[in-house]
C-alpha cells in the first residue's frame, strides 16, 4: 500500500525502530524534524494512527516546515511578497 509516495512498509520500520529507541531510552522521543521531514512526521502520524504514538512521542519540533508548498516559500524568499 502507498500513501503519499512511500510504501507504508516504510512507515511500519520507522515505527519499529521508534519502538526499539523508546525502549532502550526507557524515556519518550523527541523529534526534530526540518523542511520536508515535518511533512513526512506527518504522514508517518496518520499512517501508523496517532493514538498508537503517543506512548511514543515525548516532543515534537517542527522547523521550516512547507505547509503551504514550497513554491510559495520560494516566491517569497525571493521577492519579499508574503
Amino acid at each position: 500500500m502507498r500513501h503519499h509516495g512511500f510504501e507504508t512498509t516504510y512507515y511500519d520500520t520507522i515505527n519499529e525502530l521508534l519502538k526499539i529507541a523508546v525502549t532502550n531510552a526507557k524515556k519518550p522521543a523527541i523529534i526534530i524534524c526540518h523542511s520536508y521531514g515535518c511533512l513526512n512526521l506527518a504522514s508517518f502520524i496518520y499512517v501508523i494512527k496517532a493514538e498508537k504514538l503517543t506512548d511514543l512521542f515525548g516532543k515534537i519540533l517542527l522547523l521550516g516546515a512547507p505547509w503551504k508548498g514550497s513554491t510559495k516559500a520560494l516566491r517569497t524568499l525571493l521577492s519579499g511578497d508574503a
